[in-house]
């Protein structure tokens, strides 16, 4: 049986590879990082950071076992994700920092999901091995879906009907007698629906001005879009959102603006709350409000908040209401989540493949898909807008 056939061969070098024998897994994962950085699409800095520390765990479990990059095998790539997923002692440390003596590669066992990105990064530095030829076979190819590798099934990430619906009563049950309570409110279902109705990652979100809210004109009449950067900065991608207009009109409506964006708007698409003495005043007219709105929420750590106290108040409505397995599926629930969702619901809606791709702006469909397959017959979520992806 061939090597390229046999899962037990043993050790699986290349004959000829294109980069040296003696490459060590430094200059092997840097120059695949080199690759990727350059790449036409590019990588965001938080993905390289990711990147990055991906490949600072591999060189370090490399170390630990002795065993080169090229000489892996694919039990190697086991034992990895299961060091990852149950790390020892030796591997811990809660605040060591990046360029210390003392650096440790986990803070604690990885989440699911954290195993999941982590073997598809390292899955895709192994492709690379073998595409220049230091590798016959990637060891991390044809293994079982990380969710067998890390245990427990790992929960859906697509919001259900019910999940959404809760979310939404959620904010609006929340104690709104005081003036900046009620602001709170209508922004928090603001992001959230805009999260949703764009699918915009929490990156994009946190970095948007009124001045990147476009209407433009198509064949069946004026509709509005959302001016995104490319990953190469080169270019602004337009991203539909009519959808979520109609919140974002409210919301406006609410600090005392025009229904719809203006190029001269000064407060911020999501604002954050003042707070102390600013709030005191019983009296609040709309340029004072606007002018203390001005602030933007500009890190994902900010919007997360948001989100997740959304999230939060969704599941303890769910579970007074007997909804358990529903209160259970929002635990671990972020940002992400709500991206995630609106590729899943629009393809639920009947929206082509290839229609939401270019819509969420996405590379593959793959996962996605699965996710639609596993979660079954479940009803899309009725929200107010128009789902439509006309151009």
């Amino acid at each position: 049986m061939s090597p390229l056939s046999s899962p037990n061969s043993g050790a699986i070098p290349a004959t000829e590879p294109l980069l040296a024998e003696g490459c060590s897994p430094e200059a092997l994962f840097d120059e695949w990082l080199s690759i990727k950085k350059d790449g036409n699409n590019g990588l965001r800095p938080n993905t390289v950071s990711q990147y990055a520390l991906e490949g600072r765990r591999l060189r370090w479990f490399a170390a630990l076992t002795g065993k080169p990059f090229q000489h892996w095998e694919r039990e190697d790539a086991k034992r990895y994700l299961a060091t990852l997923r149950s790390p020892p002692p030796g591997a811990l440390k809660a605040n060591a920092g990046r360029n210390t003596d003392d650096w440790r590669p986990l803070r604690g066992p990885l989440s699911a999901s954290s195993l999941r990105q982590s073997r598809l990064i390292a899955g895709g530095f192994f492709n690379w091995l073998v595409d220049v030829g230091v590798l016959l076979r990637n060891p991390f190819a044809s293994m079982d879906n990380p969710v067998s590798v890390s245990g427990p099934e790992v929960p859906s990430r697509a919001l259900s009907s019910l999940q959404l619906d809760a979310v939404f009563e959620a904010i609006s049950r929340r104690p709104a007698e005081a003036f900046w309570d009620r602001i709170r409110a209508a922004r928090d279902r603001m992001v959230i629906t805009l999260a949703f109705r764009t699918g915009l990652r929490a990156s994009e979100l946190v970095r948007l001005v009124w001045t990147d809210f476009e209407q433009r004109q198509g064949p069946q009449g004026a509709y509005w879009t959302i001016l995104i950067p490319t990953p190469n900065k080169a270019t602004m991608a337009p991203v539909r959102c009519d959808a979520a207009m109609e919140e974002i009109a409210r919301f406006r409506r609410t600090i005392g603006l025009s229904p719809e964006p203006r190029s001269t708007d000064n407060t911020a698409v999501i604002p954050a709350i003042p707070g102390g003495k600013r709030l005191a005043g019983k009296h609040h007219d709309s340029l004072s409000v606007q002018r203390l709105l001005r602030r933007p929420v500009t890190t994902r750590q900010g919007l997360y908040v948001i989100v997740r106290r959304a999230f939060s108040d969704a599941k303890l409505l769910l579970l007074s209401r007997g909804h358990v397995e529903q209160a259970t599926g929002l635990n671990g629930a972020s940002t992400h989540w709500l991206r995630y969702s609106a590729a899943v619901h629009l393809l639920k809606e009947g929206q082509p493949a290839a229609t939401v791709q270019r819509f969420m702006r996405l590379k593959g469909m793959n996962a996605v898909i699965r996710q639609v397959d596993m979660k079954g017959d479940d009803e899309p979520p009725e929200l107010d807008g128009d789902l439509a992806l006309r151009k």
